[in-house]
């Protein structure tokens, strides 16, 4: 009788330890086909991204047309950095001879945009995600009129400011193959525009004549702002 209960307990042992077995190869495959497409911990990605609905130097755009930088701390957690920038530049000229003139007209913007995502289970390939993102960037514009006698510069009389702002997101990678993703993403945040100071510059036959405004007379513009951007994102 004692032979026949430990056999039942030695087989009864064996298959504890066989579905312990099988369950551990089991999570360890399911846990391969998870990393299958998607980007594994300790890794970079890069991403482009850029937002099908045009903003304007008045709007707070935190996220549209930007180069980001991310780092994959654990399946759940990426840290982020995000650089945007432009430049836009106009010039016209007119007349010939003594009678000609020239005007030209450029604004430039740099945005720099701290971030993280938590990331959900969602699928083998579809990996939907909530974040936020900080922005500090600057804006400035200039224009130049001239004459034969007369050069008028204006700087940051429209379109100068520096801002500030914080922005929710929640948005969605599709990996369609190893490391390489495309994806949506949609924001909503607030913005802070503080109007920088600005100058006027005249120079007539050779004298200069300078006017600045006071900085300190300054607006600041607190305002809603919802962002969508398409992505492309890569991971090395």
């Amino acid at each position: 009788m004692k032979k026949v209960l430990l056999a039942a307990l030695l087989l009864s042992s064996m298959a504890i330890n066989a579905q312990e077995a099988a369950d551990s190869t089991a999570a360890t495959e399911e846990q391969n086909v998870s990393n299958e497409f998607k980007v594994d911990p300790g890794k970079f990605m890069a991403e482009i991204g850029f937002s099908p609905v045009s903003g304007t130097y008045d709007d707070v755009n935190l996220i549209g047309g930007q180069l980001r930088g991310i780092y994959v701390v654990s399946e759940k957690i990426e840290i982020k950095l995000g650089l945007g920038f432009g430049i836009n530049k106009e010039a016209a000229e007119s007349g010939v001879g003594d009678t000609w003139s020239k005007s030209t007209s450029s604004t430039s913007r740099l945005s720099i945009n701290p971030g993280f995502n938590y990331l959900f289970e969602g699928t083998k390939k579809l990996e939907p995600y909530i974040g936020a993102e900080l922005e500090f960037g600057t804006t400035s514009n200039k224009t130049v009129n001239e004459t034969s006698t007369t050069k008028i510069t204006n700087k940051n009389q429209t379109g100068g400011f520096n801002t500030f702002g914080l922005m929710a997101l929640t948005g969605f990678n599709y990996f369609f193959a190893k490391n390489i993703f495309v994806g949506a993403e949609i924001g909503l945040g607030f913005g802070v525009n503080v109007q920088k100071g600005s100058y006027t510059e005249t120079v007539t036959d050779g004298k200069t004549e300078k006017a600045e405004n006071d900085v300190e007379a300054h607006t600041t513009d607190f305002s809603p702002v919802v962002t969508p951007t398409l992505r492309l994102g890569w991971a090395f």
